[in-house]
């Protein structure tokens, strides 16, 4: 697996993981959604019964999307992934960063797609 952590001043801690999640496994109740765009592994974990997804670097809670300049990154994939969360009934919506919600996060994903589909970044 690769690391970003050199584009940050910093290293890897070289941690191997246990075991590896694919689209549609489900974790402690929670479906894994392969999200690609910010980094080739990217992914969101959903629970449609509590209507809260775990969102990491994809989307954010300001109708922001994740940055997909860093090596295997790729806007297309990106675009795609927001598409795919689109249609899932969000309300608690909690990103890598910023501040998370615990209502209306489908109108933040919304967002997030239309800023990408308008050409931001």
């Amino acid at each position: 697996a690769r690391s970003l952590s050199m584009h940050f001043g910093a290293r890897s801690p070289g941690i191997v993981p246990d075991i590896k999640l694919n689209d549609g496994d489900t974790i402690g109740g929670l479906t894994v959604i392969h999200t690609p765009g910010h980094t080739p592994g990217s992914i969101c974990l959903w629970s449609e019964a509590d209507k809260v997804l775990i969102s990491g670097d994809t989307v954010f809670c300001d109708g922001a999307f994740g940055r997909y300049d860093f090596p295997g990154g790729s806007r297309q994939a990106l675009a795609a992934s927001l598409d795919r969360l689109e249609p899932l009934d969000v309300e608690g919506l909690y990103p890598g960063h910023g501040e998370p919600v615990d209502c209306g996060g489908k109108r933040h994903i919304a967002a997030a797609q239309q800023l990408m589909k308008g050409g931001y970044g």
